[in-house]
């Protein structure tokens, strides 16, 4: 199974790697709501990115992930301006490109 997918074109692999072979556990609590738009992997460590269409939100699933998985930090891609949280780092969304 490859570890990311290129276009046919392409010699250069993409920053970030697409995951194909990991197993995802699905919360089974009462009520639990909550997901992570993408994960992506950088070298050894996987990487929550949360997408926003806004500026605002509480980022409780990134949270939630965060502490679950003990990542190193996470990504939020918002309208709001660069900035970090504590262990999650917020881009632009114009500016994404440049992360992943």
């Amino acid at each position: 199974m490859p570890k990311f997918l290129l276009p046919a074109n392409s010699k250069k692999p993409p920053r970030a790697t697409l995951m194909t072979n990991f197993t995802v556990r699905v919360r089974e609590k009462k009520n639990a709501d909550a997901q992570i738009d993408f994960v992506v992997q950088q070298g050894q460590m996987v990487v929550p990115i949360e997408v926003k269409s806004g500026s605002s939100g509480k980022m409780q699933s990134m949270w939630v992930f965060l502490n679950e998985k003990e990542s190193e930090y996470g990504i939020r891609t918002s309208l709001e301006n660069f900035a970090v949280y504590d262990k999650i780092k917020v881009y632009p969304l114009y500016a994404i490109g440049n992360v992943v």
